[in-house]
């Protein structure tokens, strides 16, 4: 069982040399275990978690390298550019959204508007049939 402090220690290169080291002994292991001679089952959990800790302290290390390069800070220019981006892409949205509101509308129109044509053509022709029999 791997100790997270010796882990941290490490550069990532050896980090990355022990996650195969430990991905080779479990491939071992479920070897072992499909030709029924694995004895130590409880190791298959504990090289799983080794191998976890292992990639958690390569994560560690490299945001701890990251850290210390600095980033270059954002210029005032390039965040105002960043924010026009953003209200631009959000106007795009609500205009494609109020257009496609509009078709739904028109159509809707269109629907009722033939549903009234045919409802007209009804009551003329019982307007008609109405008035033929009376004469």
């Amino acid at each position: 069982m791997l100790d997270m402090k010796e882990l941290r220690s490490k550069s990532t290169k050896e980090l990355e040399e022990i996650v195969q080291n430990l991905k080779e002994q479990l491939f071992v292991l479920r070897f072992e275990k499909a030709t029924g001679q694995a004895t130590d089952t409880h190791k298959f959990s504990e090289i799983r978690k080794d191998i976890a800790r292992a990639y958690t302290a390569i994560n560690i290390v490299e945001d701890k390298n990251l850290d210390k390069k600095s980033k270059p800070s954002k210029s005032k220019e390039d965040t105002k550019k960043q924010d026009v981006k953003v209200e631009t892409k959000l106007e795009k949205e609500v205009v494609k959204q109020e257009a496609s509101d509009k078709k739904v509308n028109k159509e809707e129109i269109v629907k009722n508007d033939s549903k009234k044509e045919s409802h007209e053509n009804k009551s003329e022709i019982k307007k008609e049939e109405t008035t033929g029999e009376d004469k």
